[in-house]
């Protein structure tokens, strides 16, 4: 029985690099979604050397940044009641982009967001 588990472990071997970047940027954006672009900044600054966490960091810190841009403008034009339609678009907006990444960075894909204000490059 000891051998039957042994092969089973020889089969799928160690997580790859790959595997740990598509983990990294999964998390990242799905992590995003409670807090915002604090595990967006973490990643950046702690990880290095990995060209593709590195972009889907950039992509998920320029849709936050996007996003708390919205947030702010709808927030002030509420006095007109188009900022509560602004605000519930933009958080239904992140909800669905911040899923639509982890599951695509999640299969090895990237991701972009269709509009995002792109400050880091």
């Amino acid at each position: 029985m000891a051998k039957k588990i042994s092969k089973r472990v020889e089969k799928k071997g160690p997580v790859t690099k790959i595997q740990s970047s598509k983990n990294a940027a999964s998390i990242v954006w799905a992590a995003s979604l409670a807090m915002g672009f604090l595990p967006g900044l973490v990643i950046y600054f702690f990880r290095e050397n990995d060209r593709y966490v590195e972009s889907q960091v950039k992509e998920t810190l320029n849709w936050n940044i996007t996003f708390f841009f919205g947030l702010f403008v709808g927030t002030i034009t509420s006095i007109f009641m188009v900022g509560i339609v602004l605000i519930f678009f933009i958080v239904f907006a992140h909800l669905i982009f911040c899923l639509m990444g982890a599951i695509s960075t999640s299969k090895g894909k990237d991701f972009r967001t269709p509009f995002a204000f792109r400050l880091l490059k």
